[in-house]
Formats: structure tokens, C-alpha cells, sequence
């Protein structure tokens, strides 16, 4: 693979929104990115041992395209090719646009 075809979509540090699905965000850098570009020089690349390494160590994955959490390795290999993520963006204002319940 030539370093042009490597894309931070591939990174571990590259993150869809747990809501916003379509808003990418490096965790790195807490950046907002709306079009993968050529990874940088903190790439990490996700491949399916480390995701089964994080999940063994973690307990869960979450598969945001899906948008579902993944608990075993069975699961996991079940969503080979989608958007697993491994770390998931913080967001300080989840709380604001969260529905409240009288």
C-alpha cells in the first residue's frame, strides 16, 4: 500500500460521532474533519488484531454504522468493513441536545 492510499478513515484516532454519524472528528487533535485526507505522522492503523486486543481489554467496541456496541469476537467479525471505533469522542454538549422527560 503507497502512503497516498493510506487515509486517516483507516486511523484508530479517527472517530464518526456516536449521534452524527457523518461528523469525523481525530481524536488526536480533537479536530472536526470533513473529508479523509492523508493520514499524518500520528497513524495508527485499525486492523482487526488490535480491535481484538481493545476489545479483550476494554470489553466493548461500537460500530457506528451500525451505531451498535460489539461485545465478542464473533461480533466483531461480523462487522469487518464497517467503522469500528475504538475511542469515541467526547461531547461536552450531549447533555443539551439529549430530549428531557416530564
Amino acid at each position: 500500500m503507497t502512503r497516498e492510499e493510506i487515509r486517516c478513515l483507516k486511523c484508530f484516532k479517527y472517530s464518526p460521532h456516536p449521534i452524527y454519524p457523518s461528523i469525523m472528528v481525530c481524536v488526536e487533535d480533537n479536530t472536526v474533519i470533513s473529508m479523509p485526507k492523508e493520514a499524518c505522522s500520528r497513524y495508527v492503523e485499525r486492523d482487526f488484531e488490535a480491535l481484538a486486543k481493545l476489545l479483550l481489554e476494554r470489553g466493548f467496541l461500537y460500530c457506528a454504522d451500525c451505531r451498535q456496541p460489539i461485545y465478542s469476537l464473533d461480533e466483531l467479525r461480523q462487522h469487518a468493513g464497517d467503522k469500528v471505533i475504538a475511542i469515541i469522542p467526547s461531547d461536552e454538549v450531549a447533555c443539551e441536545e439529549s430530549p428531557a422527560a416530564d
